[in-house]
């Protein structure tokens, strides 16, 4: 089932309305939105699902392209095993297909300012200050698929800006993002003073508040209860995080 909304009341509202029904797992729905969403769907579903269901198997976050949200994902999964929990965290995102689009190539992510670095790829046929040298390069390797994908794409694509190349870019954005999951899941299941260094002040605090929202509901605090304990500081980084998102913008000269 999809659990829909964007404020606490509207997923509970959600919830509620279709808990009844039998379900091996639940979609949390509009949490792509910011960060509040997120960690407000998350409390719901503490606070609403039994975490020791074992028809039960998995959480799924519609839409996740930020990195702040990767890592709140990831923390969540760690506390639901440190607790006994057998539900599996899942997600997925449409950000590098987007991107593609409009000749957005990720390099790779930031994790102190929680941003997806990006380039611009042009065609080389449009000349001018845009033109790419024929046979000089390809596409820069940034990320651990790129070794094999470099092999997936001729310069004639690459001029063109051809069905191949731009797949190939939809795959190596994935393969960025893979990237930072990867390094994000062992800093979280990694030595605590290890991670604090390598992340912000910001992913600290959202790490322990999604932590203390599982734990603390062992022990008769509703999730939603230590939302609202911290819910200035989660507007605060939700707002902070939005300011340093990559927005991907129309080049009129790249079409």
């Amino acid at each position: 089932n999809v659990m829909q909304g964007d404020i606490i009341e509207r997923y509970q509202k959600w919830c509620r309305s279709v808990k009844h029904f039998e379900f091996n797992g639940w979609c949390l729905g509009g949490v792509g939105v910011n960060l509040t969403n997120l960690v407000s769907a998350i409390a719901v579903f503490i606070d609403e699902i039994d975490l020791f269901d074992k028809n039960i198997h998995l959480v799924h976050s519609l839409g996740t392209s930020k990195i702040i949200e990767f890592i709140v994902l990831s923390q969540f999964q760690k506390s639901l095993i440190d607790i006994g929990s057998s539900i599996q965290v899942t997600t997925d995102s449409s950000s590098p297909n987007n991107a593609s689009r409009f000749g957005t190539y990720y390099t790779h992510g930031d994790l102190k300012d929680t941003s997806f670095k990006q380039i611009h790829i042009p065609k080389a046929k449009l000349g001018g200050s845009y033109a790419l040298t024929p046979g000089i390069g390809g596409l820069p390797k940034t990320a651990s698929c790129d070794e094999w994908l470099s092999d997936c794409y001729t310069w004639d694509d690459l001029e063109s800006y051809s069905n191949d190349l731009n797949v190939v870019m939809v795959l190596h954005g994935y393969g960025v993002f893979m990237d930072v999951k990867r390094i994000i899941d062992e800093l979280i299941y990694g030595h605590p003073y290890l991670r604090d260094q390598m992340l912000s002040p910001d992913s600290i605090n959202m790490i322990n508040i999604i932590n203390e929202m599982v734990t603390e509901s062992l022990n008769g605090t509703p999730a939603t209860k230590t939302y609202a304990k911290y819910s200035q500081v989660i507007s605060a980084v939700s707002y902070r995080n939005d300011k340093n998102q990559l927005s991907i913008q129309r080049n009129s000269d790249f079409f």
